[in-house]
């Protein structure tokens, strides 16, 4: 796609936009329209504020497609502990401490997010 009218993201999507200065924004999408699109940027104190970018400063969107690392993560470490219970049931929590670091090292590095574009100029 090469016009932002014909872009089709839902509210809420995770999106990298870069603009024609070079400049990269990354956040959750609140509102597209034929001619700019509005993008929540979280800042360093959490404090989230709303940025409206027109198209003619767009160069191209992504949207992020996979999951974060913390969430790989979780995931691992959910994995690990299930694995290793039944190993650890003499002595509750052994086997299972050392499950869920290992599946936390391996949820974190399975996979990545990755960006997917969807409107390229």
């Amino acid at each position: 796609m090469t016009r932002l009218a014909d872009l089709q993201l839902a509210s809420g999507t995770e999106t990298v936009v870069t603009l024609t200065d070079g400049s990269v924004v990354r956040g959750r999408l609140q509102s597209a329209s034929a001619d700019a699109s509005s993008i929540v940027i979280k800042g360093a104190d959490n404090t989230a504020a709303a940025r409206t970018v027109i198209e003619t400063d767009i160069v191209s969107v992504g949207r992020v497609v996979g999951r974060s690392k913390p969430a790989r993560e979780w995931t691992g470490i959910g994995i690990g502990v299930l694995v290793s219970l039944p190993l650890s049931l003499s002595r509750i929590g052994d086997a299972s401490l050392i499950g869920a670091s290992l599946g936390a090292l391996v949820g974190r590095h399975a996979g990545d997010a990755r960006i997917e574009i969807v409107l390229k100029r």
